[in-house]
């Protein structure tokens, strides 16, 4: 799956996804607070609830009861949006 155009996405739920991306990639179980100290929130029920909107929607899993089983549900790539101009680009003038 290309998440190309997040508009779909609130900005916590990208953030929350690219950190489970981030972190599965490292040899260490992705936990509930390690995505949380990834997007810089203390409060897990924030990032819960965001992680359980990703399940849904398809984005992420995890095996219930099991410490340290959050991951992708698919590859996830970013593309960049075609529709956004780079930063400092004389576009504007």
């Amino acid at each position: 799956m290309t998440v190309t155009d997040p508009d779909g996405l609130s900005r916590l739920q990208l953030r929350v996804l690219l950190a489970v991306v981030f972190l599965a990639k490292r040899p260490e179980p992705v936990t509930l607070r390690a995505v949380c100290g990834m997007v810089g929130h203390r409060s897990t029920a924030a990032v819960w609830s965001k992680l359980m909107e990703l399940r849904d929607a398809g984005f992420v899993t995890w095996t219930p009861g099991r410490h340290g089983t959050i991951r992708p549900a698919c590859e996830v790539t970013l593309a960049p949006n075609p529709r956004r101009t780079p930063t400092g680009s004389a576009g504007g003038r």
